[in-house]
């Protein structure tokens, strides 16, 4: 590559990754509401730099699979305006687990996940 050439293959700057439960929602007013029977898409996620429009900057990033090219969808993360994360403990007499949620909201959006684990949820919502 010479200088001031553009590499477009390179892969973007990745600060953490991995698979997350993200949840289907109709309309957003609802995204706001706990509801136990909501369905939810195993996605992968990455926070990564992507192309802003006046410089690059990092964004949520969700794919069908770990080894996709193309986001399905995302929030740039300038625009978030609120992240909160929850547990949720399940009946334990019948063998379920604590659900970890957190949410990324923004102004265009809200995004619903829960993790496997409540070191998982922290490194999430910290990142």
């Amino acid at each position: 590559m010479r200088k001031g050439d553009s590499d477009s293959t390179q892969p973007p700057k990745c600060i953490l990754q991995g698979w997350l439960e993200k949840h289907r929602h109709k309309d957003e007013s609802s995204a706001m509401r706990w509801l136990d029977k909501r369905e939810t898409d195993l996605r992968w996620f990455r926070i990564q730099e992507a192309q802003g429009t006046d410089q690059n900057e990092y964004a949520l990033c969700y794919y069908r699979g770990k080894d996709e090219k193309e986001a399905k969808g995302w929030i740039y993360l300038k625009d978030v305006t609120e992240i909160f994360d929850e547990i949720r403990d399940k009946d334990r007499s019948k063998g379920k687990k604590d659900v970890l949620r957190f949410t990324v909201v923004s102004p265009g959006r809200t995004i619903v996940l829960d993790t496997n684990h409540q070191d998982d949820t922290f490194r999430w919502v910290q990142a």
